[in-house]
């Protein structure tokens, strides 16, 4: 039995997936990447205040935030409409008292002082960074392995 050839279109379409792979990989790590750093900062360097929760709201999959307004301590920063990033309050809980919050320059979102919301986003684009030009390699090596048993038939 003769093997299969692989033909141009197939060539083309392994370059194209790793290609794609490589990119994708590097626009989602380069994306959460920067939403670590931006976090990183608010919690270490941002504008200490008050964030008081007036609603819940969420993805529609299950995941859930605080909403509310925050002010600053010395009342320079206010922000309308902000998310508490890293806490999930459970289904029908009722908004709770004023909680300490630290904003950055992200203006959509606070956090809580102490809190280490980077941590995820960074383990995510370090893989994101690291496995998907690791799986173009592995698809282009692939391509080629089977290009020299073919010959080699």
């Amino acid at each position: 039995m003769t093997p299969a050839r692989r033909t141009w279109p197939t060539t083309l379409g392994v370059w194209c997936g790793a290609g794609f792979v490589l990119l994708l990989g590097l626009a989602a790590g380069g994306s959460l990447l920067g939403n670590a750093i931006d976090a990183y900062r608010a919690t270490h360097s941002g504008v200490s205040g008050v964030f008081a929760a007036e609603r819940m709201d969420g993805d529609g999959r299950g995941a859930r935030w605080w909403v509310g307004d925050f002010t600053s301590d010395d009342g320079s920063v206010r922000l309308r409409d902000v998310r508490l990033a890293g806490v999930e309050p459970a289904s029908g809980a009722a908004p709770p008292p004023s909680l300490d919050a630290v904003a950055g320059g992200d203006t959509d979102r606070v956090y809580r002082p102490g809190s280490r919301p980077w941590v995820k986003p960074l383990i995510g684009a370090v893989l994101l960074l690291l496995l998907c030009p690791a799986g173009s390699v592995l698809l282009v090596r692939n391509l080629r392995t089977w290009r020299r048993t073919q010959t080699a038939s």
